[in-house]
């Protein structure tokens, strides 16, 4: 199983590791913390963190396109 650093996500993303780091500590991207190593990610992570992404921008524009 591959696993990502934060920085190799940020990469990904195109933001900050900090950032990174700020989502999985508030799980809003599940991940796993190694004391001394940081955060590690598998592909399953990434991939349910952008299905719930994907939702939430959904959601957005059901709620825009109603409101109008």
């Amino acid at each position: 199983m591959k696993t990502y650093t934060s920085e190799h996500i940020a990469e990904i993303f195109h933001v900050d590791p900090e950032t990174v780091r700020r989502w999985a500590r508030t799980g809003k991207l599940p991940g796993v913390h190694i004391e001394g190593a940081g955060w590690r990610f598998t592909e399953e992570d990434l991939q349910s963190f952008l299905e719930t992404q994907r939702a939430r921008k959904s959601a957005k524009v059901r709620g825009a396109e109603s409101a109008a």
